[in-house]
């Protein structure tokens, strides 16, 4: 169902809750449909669903981001796909606490084996022509070399986009890690 903002104003007006907000309800749960391949999962729960999550936890279109105090839609477990009775709103940092007892990055990593691009030759064939060399020290003082910045980015749990500015010379260190492309 295509969901116009006529249709979220009814939808928010149907289940008690001010109009005013219809675009950024219905940017929201856009996002999590799209963003849930990316961990390997689907998005079943409807528009009225997830609004009707948010209503129960108490919060608004507002409360729902990435950034410190603001609440995630968290599977529970961080097991199936978001679905109705296996999700719901936590504070950003419990999810990501929850995420790490449950395996982290590593788990989602594992669970697209399969799905990857070491399975299509050309391609893996081309992420190696493109890659490029790096050399990143730990804060602990390690030192680790390899091709895919981004791969490394994703086994150890770091942001690849702040990486990829600290091996260019963007920014000094991130985390406490430094590096560069050799």
């Amino acid at each position: 169902m295509r969901y116009t903002v006529k249709r979220v104003e009814a939808l928010l007006e149907s289940v008690g809750l001010s109009t005013a907000d219809a675009k950024l309800w219905r940017s929201k749960w856009f996002n999590l449909k799209r963003s849930a391949p990316s961990r390997g999962v689907e998005c079943i729960l409807t528009l009225k669903q997830y609004i009707l999550l948010a209503k129960k936890a108490g919060i608004t279109a507002s409360d729902i981001g990435c950034h410190r105090g603001q609440y995630h839609m968290s599977r529970i477990g961080d097991t199936g796909d978001y679905a109705p009775g296996n999700c719901r709103f936590l504070p950003q940092e419990e999810n990501l606490e929850e995420r790490r007892i449950n395996g982290g990055l590593e788990a989602i990593a594992e669970s697209r084996i399969g799905k990857t691009k070491q399975n299509d030759r050309s391609v893996y064939r081309q992420s190696r022509k493109i890659s490029k060399c790096f050399v990143v020290t730990s804060p602990k003082g390690r030192t680790y070399r390899g091709l895919n910045l981004q791969e490394f980015c994703v086994k150890k749990d770091l942001n690849a986009r702040m990486m990829y500015r600290v091996c260019s010379g963007g920014r000094p260190h991130y985390r406490g890690w430094t590096g560069e492309y050799v």
